[in-house]
């Protein structure tokens, strides 16, 4: 739509002009063709930033969720978007083995290294530092917080507050 519209601007200012230079039309053509391409110049402005919204939402949620994103939002990305995130996860996943270090980890450090989560879906066996743990439906664990953060964000695990005594 805002393509669209803007090569109709142009088109309409190319005819306006006929060839001519600009200070060679009559003030009101000249008017007409200033209106045209500060319409053009807005529709241009907010192109770029919606794709700027778009691009940088795409960004945050490869850090919240990591590479596999639920299917509801990948169905509501074009391909181009598809596109962009499998560069930008390879960027992510490139530096990541190159420095040796997790960087999708939280930047603050946790108060303890082991949580209580409760199962939200069903996600089979992992493999933690620790052996195998079998994450069924319903279940609650007491596990490595860093084994687990992930399934955390993704929403197949609930972190259960664990409450102080006094």
């Amino acid at each position: 739509m805002v393509v669209s519209e803007s090569s109709e601007l142009c088109k309409e200012i190319e005819e306006l002009m006929d060839g001519q230079e600009i200070n060679e039309l009559p003030t009101s053509v000249r008017v007409a063709c200033f209106v045209h391409h500060a319409t053009v110049k807005r529709n241009k402005r907010c192109a770029l930033a919606y794709v700027e919204q778009r691009s940088s939402t795409i960004k945050r949620l490869r850090w919240e969720l990591g590479p596999l994103f639920p299917e509801g939002t990948r169905s509501n990305m074009s391909h181009r978007e598809e596109g962009f995130l499998g560069e930008y996860d390879k960027l992510v996943t490139e530096y990541a083995a190159n420095t040796k270090v997790d960087v999708t980890s939280d930047l603050t450090p946790p108060k303890e290294l082991n949580i209580t989560v409760r199962v939200l879906q069903d996600c089979g066996e992992i493999m933690t530092e620790t052996g195998a743990v079998s994450l069924e439906l319903g279940t609650t664990h007491s596990i490595r917080r860093r084994d687990v953060e992930r399934l955390v964000r993704q929403g197949y695990l609930e972190e259960q507050l664990q409450h102080e005594s006094c």
